[in-house]
């Protein structure tokens, strides 16, 4: 009875201090964190405009936290559905213009020789051809002979 007792007080333990450092840590990054690592990475950025670019990734989520937070007291109101709708639209307008002014941020703070390469990843091409259905793929001229994007 006493070895039961001893690991079920060590298992315990074990738990409060894995649960203890979970709550130490974020679960997850930003979205700003995730941009920021990404475009690092992509750009192969000095550390010097990393960290720029990270401080204005933060910025950006500090302004979609906020709008968020505007959205959330809004669901959770008992406002009539008319006007919840014209918050939520503003919200979103709000998000957007969150998202455009940390691009444009990033934008502006990379050298010259960066900005045509940050610009293919801020705006990637779109498909040229959408087709769906059942198709026989091999007589298919989109899906046998692909025109590359036009840019």
């Amino acid at each position: 009875m006493m070895r039961f007792t001893r690991r079920w007080a060590l298992a315990v333990l074990m738990w409060a201090a894995c649960v203890n450092l979970q709550a130490q840590f974020p679960r997850a990054l930003t979205e700003g964190m995730r941009l920021s690592n990404q475009i690092s990475s992509a750009l192969e950025l000095e550390l010097d405009v990393q960290r720029q670019v990270l401080e204005v990734a933060l910025q950006g989520d500090a302004c979609l936290a906020h709008w968020r937070a505007h959205q959330d007291s809004a669901e959770a109101s008992t406002m009539p559905e008319a006007e919840l709708l014209k918050v939520l639209t503003r919200v979103r307008e709000e998000t957007t213009r969150c998202r455009n002014a940390r691009q444009d941020n990033i934008r502006n703070l990379l050298p010259d020789s960066l900005k045509a390469k940050f610009n293919t990843l801020d705006a990637p091409a779109r498909p040229n051809v959408l087709h769906f259905g059942l198709h026989n793929r091999m007589d298919c001229e989109v899906c046998v002979n692909p025109k590359p994007s036009e840019e």
